[in-house]
């Protein structure tokens, strides 16, 4: 089966190396920013978020993964388009 570019290529093993850098427990929310999923499957960036794992609602998750996004420093995939 060919994986797509934004497929995991072994997700237990990115649980495993996860878990190998932070300890895992129950109600943590972990955001990790994986580079090239799908062949060398690198973690750049691993980030506990500020929230429990049981949410009520998506929105307060949602705003906390933005602003996450929005802080963290990584390169861009694609060059920016300039001109028509």
């Amino acid at each position: 089966m060919e994986l797509q570019p934004y497929d995991f290529r072994d997700p237990e093993a990115l649980i495993t190396e996860i878990a190998e850098r932070v300890p895992l427990r129950a109600g943590d929310v972990y955001l990790a920013l994986v580079a090239h999923p799908s062949t060398e499957q690198r973690i750049d960036q691993l980030v506990l978020l500020g929230l429990d794992a049981v949410q009520e609602r998506y929105q307060p998750l949602s705003e906390e993964i933005r602003h996450v996004m929005d802080s963290l420093s990584f390169p861009e995939a694609r060059p920016r388009r300039t001109g028509p």
